[in-house]
């Protein structure tokens, strides 16, 4: 294979260096600056160099920024009481973000990383000490990551700011929204629990035979949950009850062989233990399946579908079986003589 030429390997060589990117991007975005116009690629190298040359590190805080002290520092209207400890300037950005935070910053620009031959002294943690002495400040938040490395560092400046009487607190880590308890991992939720036991009821809810699995994974959980109530299952007349709603809810109205369709079809899956009934949310998968199936049915329908049809519901549409075809009877013939 022909090598490429020398200017064109420089670049996909510089490329290649940036994190993240590979061989084939780096041959990719090479392409890609080639093809700029002159301007533009004269825009982008001065954009590099311009970054390079301007950008520098707070003298208080650690954070990038173009003037020293950074905007935040500088900033008379944040709380100068409370500092949040983060690992990188990528850190405070993203706490920026969630405009709650209102105090001020440490980048640390690191973690203590023994195995990595990474000490105290090699982050910019002397220079928070020194904050911490010369300033009146109440509280300390660390938002180190929540992995080996974070956990020791946080640990670490815990131990060296506790004589000094200062509230040291951990930013919280828990189970994110629209996750699931299921997936969860057990450190996690025991952290979670352990860190604010005094302040905090955790409830979880599942099933019974998940709900055990789930407690047995780890010793720590079995030994905190230690209250359980068990809620019975709706009857089938409470289930019949909830579909009733619905339709009435949205205007539909069953058929007598619907109703009748449908007792059969939540008696069948509620006493069978059908896995995913759900109770309240089977009848519900119920409903909405019904509506699909009526949807599809109206649809092959040929002539005038009247108002009094579109809101009707019918066997069909619960059981999602056709109803079958009156079986003709066969005209006997009288055998030949």
């Amino acid at each position: 294979m022909r090598q490429y030429p020398k200017p064109l390997a420089r670049l996909i060589n510089e490329m290649s260096k940036l994190p993240g990117i590979g061989t084939k991007t780096a041959q990719r975005l090479s392409f890609y600056i080639l093809s700029l116009e002159d301007k533009e690629a004269e825009q982008l190298a001065s954009a590099i160099l311009t970054a390079k040359k301007e950008m520098k590190y707070c003298s208080v805080c650690g954070n990038l920024t173009d003037e020293d002290p950074c905007a935040i520092c500088s900033d008379k209207s944040r709380k100068a009481d409370t500092i949040c400890v983060v690992e990188s300037p990528k850190d405070v950005m993203a706490m920026e973000r969630i405009r709650e935070y209102n105090g001020l910053y440490h980048v640390l620009h690191g973690v203590i990383s023994p195995m990595e031959g990474i000490g105290p002294e090699d982050i910019n943690l002397m220079s928070l000490l020194k904050r911490l002495q010369a300033n009146d400040i109440k509280e300390l938040i660390i938002a180190t990551n929540p992995n080996i490395e974070g956990e020791a560092t946080a640990m670490y400046i815990a131990r060296l700011v506790k004589p000094s009487g200062i509230k040291v607190s951990r930013i919280a880590h828990g189970i994110p929204v629209g996750g699931d308890l299921e997936y969860a991992d057990e450190v996690t939720l025991l952290k979670a629990m352990e860190d604010h036991r005094d302040d905090l009821v955790v409830i979880v809810a599942g099933y019974i035979e998940p709900m055990k699995k789930f407690l047995h994974s780890n010793p720590g959980l079995e030994s905190r949950f230690n209250r359980f109530i068990d809620f019975p299952d709706y009857t089938l007349d409470e289930l019949m009850a909830m579909f009733d709603m619905r339709c009435e809810s949205k205007g539909y109205t069953l058929d007598p062989q619907a109703r009748c369709a449908l007792r059969q079809v939540i008696d069948r899956e509620s006493t069978a233990d059908v896995k995913g009934f759900g109770n309240g949310r089977g009848v519900r998968n119920l409903f909405e399946t019904a509506i699909a199936r009526q949807a599809d049915r109206l649809g092959e329908t040929a002539g005038e579908i009247t108002r009094e049809m579109l809101m009707c519901l019918t066997a069909e549409d619960i059981t999602g079986e056709k109803p079958q075809d009156a079986p003709q009877q066969e005209a006997s013939q009288p055998d030949a003589q």
